[in-house]
């Protein structure tokens, strides 16, 4: 599941996606990408997009712990069995990912080193300082909490 606004977070998650499914000889198929709004609602529709599309899924991945909240709610009531029926993961690492059920597994971003490097620029250039061109770079990691299951145990 991805973002629907044309943002360059939503390009570089789309071609890491399609990048890990290749390196595993996977095609990938484009009825698995399905883009809505980047919220709770938005994440409620791919539910339902997921659900009545027929494809036997085994694992979703959202843009954001939000979206995959809204997804999981959906399943929920569909009475589908996370992570036993379909493996869900999430990205931001929001607060609210460790209390879903189950405790969401996501991607964490280093929002704080982020955010230092911002503030630094900031004051550099409140000061009068034109620092050089520079490109900065922050590696998501993986958070494994309980809404992920290995395919073989389904």
């Amino acid at each position: 599941m991805t973002s629907d606004l044309p943002i360059i977070d939503r390009q570089e998650r789309l071609d890491g996606y399609r990048e890990a499914l290749e390196e595993y000889g996977i095609s990938p198929d484009p009825r698995w990408v399905i883009s809505v709004p980047f919220n709770e609602e938005g994440g409620e529709r791919a539910a339902h997009q997921l659900i009545n599309s027929g494809l036997p899924l085994t694992a979703a991945v959202t843009f954001n712990d939000v979206m995959a909240a809204g997804i999981m709610r959906i399943l929920h009531q569909r009475g589908v069995q996370l992570p036993q029926q379909l493996s869900i993961v999430g990205f931001d690492d929001v607060v609210l990912a460790r209390y879903l059920y189950p405790a969401l597994t996501t991607m964490h971003y280093p929002v704080e080193q982020m955010a230092r490097c911002a503030a630094q620029l900031a004051i550099q250039l409140y000061q009068g300082i034109t620092p050089p061109p520079s490109s900065n770079h922050f590696n998501a990691e993986l958070v494994i909490r309980d809404s992920v299951a290995p395919y073989f145990s389904r």
